[in-house]
């Protein structure tokens, strides 16, 4: 017999967290932090409005689906837009589809970016689908060195350019210094405003989910220095060998000496001393990512039940801003300060490129 309950992640016991985690060693794609316990309980201390679906059958636990519980009946991956993967964790053969899924949610929809289903219970519903990117194998810098070779020799030319001019260089794997933290942070947050893209690290919740998972002794912050100060860096966070990277940043003065790519493959050789198998740098068509990476996921976004008619009719770009919005600004006045700072920002690109294009004639 098939029972749904509604947790508080605060309220899960040690036996539904230790069952969770063995429903992850199920399938490889479930081996990811973000679909564990433990981010589920780091961001229920930062959103009241956080929960778990947790299914058993004849008192066994067989899924899991971590989520926040939002106005109307509508459901959001856990930590979006922080959940670069998010899903239903459970065993094959669950016998439910994804209609069932959000009924016994108490949801009237579950809205999805990038989902990971390999069992296939949102196929339904999936729209869309896309590579997130992984690193793993115990062999993974070797792979990715043999089949980037000229990358990875472009990568030294700037190493040797930036000891050559700066002298001393190093990587710090386990950077605990505050001051380190905030430099990535204020880089970050000057790139997005920057791009015209949404600062993402502006709401309050963002910003203490930050501060708990860099207290938690989950965090993962690798930074390559220069001088001993910090020139790029990255933050995510890792467990029991299995990491996610959120934020890579760097300063934009040594910019060109291209630090981010230099940090990044100097992690990948290190994983193995740092006892990481598994690597995940999430979606999207960053080129790098790709490059660096020995494999990918497929990830869907899509809404359950399946709307025959998307909810707006925009560019594919603004609709995922949009929603970017929408998942991080909680309150009317964040949702509106977003929308107008994308509005804006796409009328500034706009007449940049009609410029360029201007000038080109």
């Amino acid at each position: 017999m098939l029972r749904a309950q509604l947790l508080s992640p605060k309220d899960l016991s040690a036996r539904d967290r230790d069952c969770w985690r063995d429903l992850q060693t199920t399938a490889p794609e479930f081996r990811n932090p973000l679909l564990g316990p433990e981010f589920a309980a780091l961001v229920g201390e930062v959103r009241s409005d956080a929960a778990v679906l947790a299914l058993t059958r004849n008192g066994r636990p067989v899924g899991f689906l971590p989520h926040h519980r939002r106005p109307f009946g509508v459901g959001r991956p856990i930590g979006a837009p922080f959940s670069d993967l998010h899903g239903l964790v459970c065993e094959e053969g669950l016998g439910l589809d994804d209609e069932a899924i959000v009924r016994h949610a108490g949801l009237k929809s579950f809205r999805f970016s990038s989902l990971v289903d390999p069992h296939r219970i949102f196929e339904g519903s999936t729209l869309e689908r896309q590579p997130s990117w992984r690193i793993s194998g115990e062999r993974a810098f070797e792979t990715v060195r043999e089949a980037h070779n000229v990358h990875f020799k472009k990568m030294l030319r700037h190493t040797r350019k930036l000891v050559k001019v700066e002298a001393e260089l190093s990587v710090e794997f386990h950077d605990r210094r505050p001051a380190a933290l905030e430099s990535m942070f204020r880089w970050k947050r000057d790139q997005l405003n920057k791009t015209g893209l949404h600062d993402f690290l502006r709401p309050e919740w963002t910003r203490g989910l930050m501060r708990i998972v860099s207290e938690s002794p989950f965090v993962s912050v690798v930074t390559l220095n220069v001088g001993g100060e910090p020139v790029a860096g990255r933050f995510g966070i890792t467990v029991g060998g299995a990491c996610h990277v959120w934020i890579t940043a760097f300063d934009p003065n040594f910019g060109t000496y291209s630090p981010g790519t230099i940090l990044l493959w100097r992690f990948i050789e290190a994983m193995p001393a740092l006892g990481i198998d598994t690597c995940d740098l999430g979606p999207g068509g960053d080129r790098e990512k790709a490059i660096c990476s020995t494999g990918s996921l497929q990830v869907g976004a899509g809404a359950a039940p399946y709307h025959r008619r998307p909810l707006f009719r925009a560019p594919k770009s603004m609709r995922q801003r949009l929603e970017q919005i929408t998942q991080v600004e909680l309150g009317a006045m964040g949702r509106a300060y977003g929308v107008m700072s994308a509005l804006v920002g796409q009328a500034r690109r706009s007449r940049r490129r009609n410029a360029a294009g201007a000038v080109a004639a």
